[in-house]
């Protein structure tokens, strides 16, 4: 078995900050209700009927969040699986996600960056900056969101271009070398445009220890986002967006190496540091290796796995008011995605197993509707157009060397490539509407119609064997001329949502209803030709779920108290299951509840408090097929409790300066990261403690200097784990 075991020793940073905009005494940067677009228009968070958590911009930055996946820390519900750093992130909202690592899935936790969907795994792990917020909504949404949603969204908004000038840089640094520089400008650029420009760069080393070569896990990443805002009319306006991420050629790639053995069912068994199970000496693996600390964040890997990835694209939007009750929306996307990934993967000195991917996937999204009021009812309905075109290359191999992926290793016994493509195109037409009986009461009711094609082809092959003059072995093909209409596959999806609201006075919501959600038919690549070719395949799966929450504002308003109840009904559940080189999606059945709870207030002047739970009462496959046999099992991330919570505390000095103290943790109970849910596998839950401490101006003198630390008590703790 191998794990990923993240960040961090304890860590202290100091950082610097100026900004264009006005500090003022008494903040309350945690009290303050964010606007959210929950429902593709302007609302309170309050008064949206939909577990949801956001964060604003200056949240984002007092809590030290760097990485699209740190926002978990403080998101009830929310866990992540990483693979590689930031190489494969597999989001997870109350039990549901896709954990396979294969770059050409799609997850059920869709990820958005300004009303675009994200649609490849290996470009939602990014880094953060010059964000309005963060929106994080629980449970399907696929009735206003194109893509995916069986389990809920994440929407990342960037800071827009303003009408007046507007700038701020900060720097950071910290231990294991890091730097971090951040920095926007905004303002207007000439009659009717705006423009901003943000940048970002950060990096720091290595914080798994390689004994042997160069320290793994370091960050090397620089992005840069430009926006164009044009006013075109008395009722219109353009915004024209351009963006470019890098991970550049970071050192990555490593695993800290659980030495196992085989289980009664063939599954992964730890090995006692005492058992000589292999026969290479006690705790050791089949070649002698052994790790004697686990806890050291250290290794020997004999190849240096890299991370060099390539995000790009832009996004244009036009909104353009019709009336005073009607808008229109349109939104284009093209995304480009280059990667190129390789690791140690057993993590040792051993010339056994090394593994690399590429990616190299072209996205387009079209999104066209209206939205208005018409008396009592609030309405939205449009169409939704998605294009998908990926090539995709996977290797395993057994000597340190490494050229080009498809390229034969020298000196390697064992060296095996697969080329795989897959195209998808998807259309839906959507619609959604909110009708209010009386002042008090109202009925939401939308569905959304999908269809979805996609075609797969997959190369299974030897490479070494065309490099000495011979020809190209070929193991496995899976395309249409082996399989034939296998090699297509078409759906018809349908989510909907029928929910009551009832508002009995100003600060109280409830809610309940029902809403379906799905997510469509694909095909797991492979790099063992033992898999049957009916294996590639798998079906689309369906979660309907029944919730009931409330949303409520007590203390005169100086806190707010929000809860919901929900229990998914999971039909054909896509499990992912790693058997040796042999990767399967079953469709199996499952069912999850949940209570999710959240509490944020202000009862003195200058000190505010969060607290946050989500509490799994169950999450569990049914009759999931493992070696011929079917057994129950833990859905995969699905912690049965999660906890966070903040502290904070503003004091002025002075008619213009004002300092902060602000203390945050979060807690996440026993997971597993497979569905085996064998023991190598398993993560026995931890605590994460944050500190911060600030000092800042207003008004005219608009600065902050900090000095935080995160994972204060040096905990150590899994991140993602196979076993292998």
């Amino acid at each position: 078995m191998k794990y990923m075991n993240l960040l961090k020793m304890s860590t202290f940073f100091v950082a610097a900050a100026s900004s264009g905009v006005t500090t003022g005494v008494y903040a309350q940067v945690f009290d303050d209700v964010v606007v959210v677009t929950a429902q593709k228009r302007e609302q309170s968070a309050q008064d949206v009927g939909i577990a949801l958590t956001t964060l604003s911009g200056d949240q984002l930055d007092q809590l030290g969040f760097e990485g699209s996946a740190e926002i978990a820390a403080h998101t009830p519900g929310l866990s992540v699986g990483a693979v590689g750093s930031q190489a494969v992130t597999i989001f997870n909202i109350r039990g549901v996600n896709q954990n396979d690592f294969t770059d050409h899935h799609e997850s059920p936790i869709a990820v958005y960056v300004d009303e675009a969907y994200v649609a490849a795994i290996t470009a939602v792990g990014f880094q953060m900056f010059d964000l309005e917020r963060v929106e994080v909504l629980k449970g399907p949404q696929g009735t206003l969101f194109g893509r995916n949603t069986t389990g809920g969204l994440i929407h990342y908004i960037s800071a827009k271009p303003t009408s007046e000038l507007e700038a701020y840089g900060s720097i950071q640094g910290g231990s294991f070398g890091q730097i971090k520089a951040e920095a926007a400008l905004s303002g207007p650029l000439g009659d009717g445009v705006a423009g901003r420009l943000s940048a970002v760069v950060h990096r720091h080393n290595g914080w798994l220890e390689n004994t042997i070569g160069r320290d793994r896990h370091e960050t090397d990443y620089y992005g840069v986002r430009g926006q164009l805002l044009f006013d075109i009319g008395e009722n219109a306006e353009l915004l024209v967006k351009g963006h470019y991420g890098k991970n550049d050629n970071e050192a990555t790639g490593a695993w800290v190496n659980l030495v196992s053995q085989p289980g009664p069912d063939g599954r992964g068994v730890p090995v006692d540091p005492t058992d000589n199970a292999w026969g290479g000496g006690p705790g050791a693996n089949f070649f002698g290796y052994r790790d004697d600390d686990l806890e050291d964040l250290s290794g020997a890997y004999d190849f240096s796995g890299f991370h060099d990835r390539d995000v790009y694209g832009g996004t244009a939007t036009l909104r353009y008011n019709i009336n005073d009750n009607v808008k229109f929306v349109a939104i284009s996307d093209y995304r480009k995605v280059e990667k190129i990934y390789a690791e140690d993967a057993e993590g040792s000195p051993d010339p056994l197993i090394n593994y690399a991917a590429t990616t190299d996937q072209d996205q387009f999204s079209q999104e066209v509707r209206l939205e208005g009021e018409t008396g009592r009812l609030n309405w939205i309905g449009g169409v939704y157009y998605l294009n998908l075109d990926g090539d995709f290359g996977t290797k395993i191999w057994d000597a340190p060397d490494f050229t080009s992926i498809f390229a034969p290793v020298p000196g390697s016994s064992f060296d095996v490539s697969n080329e795989f493509s897959q195209k998808k195109s998807s259309w839906s037409i959507f619609g959604q509407g909110e009708y209010a009986f009386t002042d008090e009461l109202s009925l939401i009711g939308g569905v959304r119609y999908t269809r979805d094609k996609v075609s797969f082809e997959d190369l299974v092959f030897d490479p070494g064997s065309a490099a000495v003059g011979g020809m190209l072995t070929v193991f496995q093909e899976f395309s249409e001329a082996t399989v034939g209409d296998l090699a297509t596959t078409k759906d018809d999806l349908v989510n909907w949502k029928a929910q009551l609201e009832w508002r009995p006075n100003d600060g109280l919501l409830f809610y309940a209803g029902v809403t379906e959600g799905t997510k469509g038919p694909g095909y797991a690549s492979n790099l063992d030709a033992t898999k049957t070719l009916a294996d590639f395949t798998y079906d689309s799966e369906t979660l309907r779920n029944y919730e009931a929450g409330f949303k409520t504002t007590i203390l005169d308003g100086s806190a707010r108290f929000n809860g919901s109840f929900y229990y998914y009904d999971y039909e054909d559940y896509q499990a992912f299951d790693l058997s040796g080189l042999v990767t399967r999606i079953s469709n199996v059945d499952a069912e999850i509840m949940g209570l999710e709870m959240e509490l944020v207030s202000s009862p003195l002047e200058g000190l505010e408090f969060l607290i946050g739970a989500n509490f799994l009462f169950d999450a569990t496959l049914k009759d999931l097929p493992l070696g011929g046999l079917t057994f129950d099992r833990d859905l995969p991330l699905a912690p049965d409790v999660s906890l966070n919570g903040l502290v904070r505390y503003e004091q002025p000095l002075g008619d213009n300066m004002i300092a902060a103290v602000q203390v945050d943790a979060n807690y996440v109970s026993e997971h597993n990261f497979a569905v085996q849910n064998h023991a190598t596998t398993f993560e026995d839950g931890y605590t994460l403690l944050n500190a911060r401490v600030s000092l800042a101006g207003g008004d005219d003198t608009n600065w902050e200097l900090s000095v935080f630390g995160k994972n204060l008590t040096d905990e150590r703790y899994k991140t993602y784990g196979i076993d292998f």
